[in-house]
């Protein structure tokens, strides 16, 4: 399959061969010790892309299983130090060789959304043991790269078809904000929001998008100074804010 702005492999997949994988980020930051993190066999060659914990003990992972189709789930209630894992949560589609799943949110142990390649979303109401799917996508090239659900009922999506919200929990998805093509829908790589109005979208380019309409309209965050080849900067993956 192929994907519209490809992700540099480095940056983007996570190898679950021999470890959870981000503590290997954060190993050149000084302020972090090599001994606060503990390196964790998971038993898979899958590769994830996003992770989510809503506490000490219970969280997700999903990813793309080059050995089954339809995507990879893992779970762990003990704090990631066992996963169980769960494929073909996805049909497979004629001319796609392998689907990903991209992003995974839970607003709480039971709801939750995750998402991936040509736009598919799917929903829990019962802590991922059972899953159903709620939106189809427009294509191979609408994938969604981020979710955050900020309760039950609302939540924001962003991909390469631009940035979605659902006011029912994922039930349905619309798409809000500017879609022009050099903007939000083909950067983003993340969203978090802080409140119901307040959010944050963060992809290519060094690009980092504000709103304080619940994504009605977006302002960019300059980051670093604009150059005349955008390959040069950076490209962000993730963000997270404490408290």
């Amino acid at each position: 399959m192929t994907r519209d702005a490809p992700l540099h492999p480095a940056a983007r997949r996570i190898s679950a061969v021999t470890t959870l994988g981000l503590a290997l980020l954060v190993r050149a930051c000084s302020c972090c010790p090599r001994d606060a993190w503990e390196a964790i066999e998971i038993g898979t060659d899958a590769e994830f892309e996003d992770i989510c914990f809503v506490d000490e003990r219970t969280g997700w992972m999903v990813g793309d299983n080059p050995f089954a189709g339809g995507g990879i789930l893992g779970w762990t209630q003990n704090g990631g130090k066992t996963w169980s894992y769960r494929s073909g949560l996805v049909q497979d589609e004629s001319g796609v060789m392998r689907y990903s799943l991209n992003a995974v949110h839970f607003s709480d142990p039971l709801h939750g959304c995750m998402a991936g390649d040509g736009g598919k979303i799917l929903v829990t109401v019962d802590g991922g043991e059972n899953w159903r799917q709620v939106r189809y996508g427009r294509g191979t090239s609408d994938h969604i790269f981020g979710l955050h659900l900020i309760d039950d009922r609302e939540g924001w999506a962003v991909g390469l078809g631009g940035v979605l919200h659902t006011p029912d929990g994922g039930e349905t998805w619309t798409s809000v904000g500017p879609q022009e093509r050099t903007y939000v829908d083909v950067q983003g790589r993340a969203i978090h929001f802080v409140d119901r109005e307040n959010g944050w979208v963060a992809g290519l380019h060094a690009g980092l998008w504000r709103t304080h309409d619940a994504g009605s309209s977006w302002t960019r965050v300059q980051l670093v100074p604009p150059t005349s080849d955008g390959s040069k900067l950076p490209y962000l993956f993730d963000m997270a804010w404490s408290g």
